[in-house]
């Protein structure tokens, strides 16, 4: 059987291409192509009773939901502040397995987690990754993944290559400490 890729495009002129907000049960993205999304404008709105910021999360914004993202590319995704790939709030605790962050973006000037942001209420919110390649990103700080206060991790054979940040050479970069369950993944920039 032929398998047709499902591709999701901001055409650059979308606040998000995907937004999950408040309790989304057992959502599931898979074998999606989130592209082209562009967090650059003013202004907010709400969805689900939660605020979304328009300058936040180019292709997925997340805040106070949980949805697993399976065999999907995160590609090319800009943000004027903070996620260009993913932006991920308050008790978020997302899941991407066998999932490629590519190419994003979050200002050189002042953007930081190119591929992903986390901003999760103090030790609320959780973030796995599974078999994941987070490939040529770049933000101000956090080229690959900004952490912002304390959030729980669980990394599984991720492979992290190539992202930058203009702040520091660190791939990732967090504000507090995080702990890695199963810190099986290597870094190389």
């Amino acid at each position: 059987p032929t398998i047709n890729e499902t591709v999701l495009n901001g055409e650059n002129v979308s606040s998000h291409v995907v937004v999950s907000a408040g309790d989304v049960g057992a959502a599931l993205l898979d074998g999606f192509t989130i592209w082209n999304g562009r967090a650059n404008h003013d202004g907010r709105m709400t969805i689900n009773g939660q605020t979304i910021d328009h300058r936040y999360g180019g292709g997925i914004l997340m805040n106070n939901s949980s949805p697993t993202i399976l065999n999907t590319l995160i590609k090319d995704n800009y943000s004027v502040n903070r996620g260009g790939g993913v932006y991920m709030l308050n008790d978020s605790k997302p899941i991407f397995q066998n999932v490629v962050f590519m190419q994003n973006i979050a200002s050189d000037d002042n953007g930081d987690g190119g591929a992903i942001y986390t901003d999760t209420n103090d030790g609320k919110g959780f973030l796995t990754l599974i078999n994941c390649t987070i490939i040529n990103n770049s933000a101000s700080d956090g080229g690959a993944i900004r952490f912002n206060h304390n959030i729980g991790v669980n990394f599984y054979n991720n492979i992290f290559y190539n992202n930058r940040s203009k702040n520091s050479p660190n791939t990732l970069n967090s504000e507090l400490s995080f702990r890695f369950n199963q810190n099986d993944f290597n870094t190389k920039n």
